[in-house]
Formats: C-alpha cells, sequence, structure tokens
C-alpha cells in the first residue's frame, strides 16, 4: 500500500464530512480519537482504559471512532462515544459505502482514517474541545489532515506515536516495496510534526531514535498495565486450547514479521532439545512464513509433538487464553526495535515470565524489574543458551517473576497514567497559551 493513493482519496473525501452533534463542556474536554478502531484489534480496550484513567482524573472525555458499533462497549463503561458513520447524511454514507468496496484496503487503511482524523479536527473546532488526543500509527497522515485544515491554530492536538520510524534496515527488514516508501514517508513526517504538534512516545527511546528528543513539544507517558495476574488461570486456559498441562510452554504471538525474529527462533529450535513446547500464534501461513523457514526438518527432528504454528487469525478470547496458558513469552525482535510491545505487556498483566533480545525498551523493562532473561539482538548462540536456561528453570523462578510482574503492574496501574496524561495536557495548554 502506497502513500500516494491515499493523498489522492484524502483530497476526494474531505468535502463529504458533516460535523456530528457535541456539548461544550466548561471543564477541560478532551476528545480521544482513535482511528484504527475498526482495524486494530486492541484499539478498543486500551482506548476504553485510556480513557477511563482520564476521566477519573476530572476531565470530561468523548472519544470518537468511524463505526457506530462501538458506542455499546463503551458506553457500559460510562463513556461517551460519537461514530464519524452516525454523522453523515444519508447520501453520503451512501457514496462512502460504494468507495469502500471500491479502494478495499485503501479504504480501511488510508481513507477511513483519514476521515476520522479530519472529523476530530472539525469537531474539536466547532466544539471548544480543550485538547485531542489522536493515536495512529501513521504519522504521515495526521500531518496531512493536519495541514489541510483550515482552523488548525485554534486546535491542541496530541497525537501518539507508538513506533520509532527511521530510515534503517532492519527496521524495514522484510518490508515491500510499498511498506518500505510509506515507512520513509512515516519518518520524514515524524521530524515535522513536532513543528506543529505534541506527540506522545510511550517510551524515552522512540524520540531519541526520531532524533526529535530536544522539542518541548514531545512527551513520554507509557501505557498502562492491568494486573489480571490473580485472574489468571493457567491450567484452564491450557484445558480450553487442549494444550498438555504438565508440559512448560514458551509463547510466540502476532504477526510473525521478520523483523520479529520468528526465523531465528526456528533456526536456533534445532540445536535444542525438545523437553518444552513452542507456539506461534498469529497471522504467518502463507504470508509470512515462506520468510523464515520450513518447520519440517525441526518435526523431523523431534520437534513434531512441541512445536505449534497456529498461522491465522486468533479472536481476542483466544489470545487471552494463549498468554494466559504460557509460562513465558519470547520476543526474539531484531536491532532496531525501540518501542514497546503490546505482547511484552499483556505478558506482565498476568504474570508471565519474559525471554527478550536486549535492546532499548525491551532490555530496561526486563531488567530493572527482573521479568525473565535476556540475550543480545541476533545473536543465535545467545538465545539457544536463553531457550535451556528457561528449560531448566525451577518453578520458584516463575513464582518470583510473577511477584516482580505484580510490582510493575502497580507502577503503571492505569490510574497512575492518567494522572500523567492530565499533567501532559495542562502543561500543552500551558505552552500553547504562551505562543500566543
Amino acid at each position: 500500500m502506497t502513500a500516494m493513493p491515499g493523498i489522492i482519496i484524502l483530497c476526494q473525501l474531505f468535502h463529504e464530512i458533516h460535523p456530528c452533534a457535541g456539548v461544550v463542556e466548561e471543564q477541560m474536554h478532551v476528545l480521544i480519537c482513535n482511528p484504527g478502531l475498526t482495524f486494530q484489534s486492541d484499539a478498543p480496550l486500551i482506548t476504553r482504559l485510556r480513557a477511563r484513567a482520564i476521566q477519573e482524573t476530572g476531565i470530561e472525555v468523548m472519544i470518537m471512532g468511524y463505526l457506530p458499533s462501538f458506542a455499546a462497549e463503551f458506553g457500559r463503561h460510562g463513556l461517551p462515544y460519537t461514530s464519524v458513520e452516525t454523522g453523515l447524511n444519508p447520501k453520503t454514507r451512501l457514496r462512502f459505502a460504494t468507495w469502500k468496496k471500491r479502494l478495499g484496503n485503501y479504504w480501511i487503511f488510508i481513507a477511513e482514517p483519514a476521515i476520522v482524523i479530519w472529523q476530530a479536527l472539525r469537531y474539536a473546532a466547532n466544539h471548544a474541545v480543550d485538547v485531542i488526543y489522536m493515536s495512529h500509527p501513521e504519522p504521515w497522515l495526521v500531518l496531512a489532515c493536519w495541514l489541510l485544515f483550515p482552523r488548525r491554530s485554534k486546535l491542541h492536538l496530541v497525537a501518539l506515536i507508538p513506533l520509532a520510524f527511521r530510515r534503517d534496515p532492519n527496521s524495514m527488514r522484510g518490508f515491500s516495496l510499498p511498506s518500505k516508501f510509506r515507512w520513509v514517508l512515516n519518518t520524514w513526517a515524524c521530524r515535522f510534526l513536532p513543528r506543529f504538534i505534541h506527540l506522545i512516545c510511550d517510551n524515552r527511546h522512540v524520540p531519541s531514535v526520531m532524533g526529535i528528543a530536544r522539542w518541548p513539544s514531545v512527551h513520554v507517558v507509557p501505557e498502562g498495565h492491568r494486573d489480571l495476574i490473580s485472574s489468571t488461570n493457567t491450567v484452564e486456559a491450557r484445558q480450553r486450547l487442549g494444550i498438555p498441562v504438565d508440559q512448560r510452554m514458551l509463547l510466540m504471538f502476532g504477526v510473525a514479521s521478520p523483523v520479529k525474529g520468528a526465523d531465528l527462533l526456528l533456526k536456533v529450535l534445532e540445536n535444542v532439545e525438545p523437553s518444552f513446547n513452542v507456539f506461534i500464534v498469529g497471522q504467518t501461513g502463507g504470508v509470512y512464513q515462506s520468510n523464515w523457514g520450513n518447520p519440517e526438518r525441526l518435526y523431523q527432528s523431534g520437534w513434531k509433538d512441541h512445536l505449534f504454528i497456529v498461522a491465522r487469525h486468533v479472536s481476542n478470547e483466544e489470545m487471552n487464553d494463549y498468554f494466559s496458558a504460557c509460562d513465558a513469552i519470547i520476543l526474539p525482535y531484531r536491532k532496531g526495535y525501540e518501542t514497546t510491545s503490546a505482547n511484552l505487556r499483556q505478558a506482565i498483566e498476568r504474570g508471565k515470565a519474559i525471554l527478550a533480545s536486549d535492546q532499548y525498551c525491551l532490555g530496561d523493562t526486563v531488567r530493572n524489574y527482573r521479568l525473565g532473561l535476556l540475550f543480545p539482538p541476533g545473536n543465535a548462540e545467545a538465545l539457544r543458551d536463553c531457550l535451556l536456561e528457561f528449560a531448566g528453570k525451577p518453578d520458584a523462578w516463575f513464582d518470583a517473576v510473577r511477584k516482580q510482574c505484580a510490582v510493575m503492574n502497580r507502577d503503571y496501574d492505569w490510574q497512575t497514567i492518567g494522572r500523567q496524561y492530565t499533567e501532559v495536557f495542562n502543561s500543552i495548554l500551558r505552552m500553547d497559551l504562551k505562543r500566543q
């Protein structure tokens, strides 16, 4: 997917959008906009947790997305939600439905997010919103919408940049040419965004890598944690998944792209005795599997009953079960992975050990909280030693890791993160007031 067709789509669609209804509040009013609610699997949950944490500090929040179907989910937790699609007149809604069929993925990943971003800007301008908080992994799209919006001088926009974009061979390893172009475009956009809007990064390494740490408009707010340890039942989760309850289990979850190091893990397993189970779960088959080798050789060398590749999209319920069922997760990410990982957070929330490449936020987290084992990124011999150590660890070691996970969950609970967001929002308003 290239970005140039997306820019054309933006120009064709922006004039179709009509503002949604809303209410002006006297207290601080924050519009939380997530253009990826439709296609990012964990976006609804994280958006809800973040909005609730901010709301509990006394700030008035409104969540905005495209589809109306999220209203009930957010409403159950006392969070107001406005749908862009609901705010469209019938004629525009019909026209957008036609565009959706024609554009396919261009609609899902470019047109729809752009419409949501544009509508969020219009809503904020029309309803005196104090701060727009926008969470989207495409900085170029945020920048394009911002520069095209005619009333941007009246707005206070904060965008979450969850990835570190840069021109680096490891960061773009295994990507198609259009994806590499998009990555370069996002790298360029990240250099310009701090000139116009405020950015939030989820750890201190991201702004440093992107070369924007010196900007006062760049802030660091980590992702919040839930403490799910007491409600995590490993045996029941394994029973639901049909996994043996008496064998140690290592999990690698998500799209196993080359930068994530699944090929390195499979290569190393050839020199490891199959004394534990390894599950690689996610959209791997037919898309990435050819990039990281053929597991048949492992099956023939004794791993047939211990290596399980679930090469498909799994539901949120299954995902929760896989994280609950494992003893540890593995993050063999190649060098150049500066951001944090949703899998890291999911494991810590459930008290699971971490085996990770020692770099940036991953290394900091595991080392500072003593959550597991580290190895140099890309080092096959060190990864093998790590796997052997994992296989030989006593149960007491996993119990100790679980206690340390509980400590980190307390340190990063959503209430604490909500207060940090409030401090950032207040500082943004003070900073922007001085500019005027």
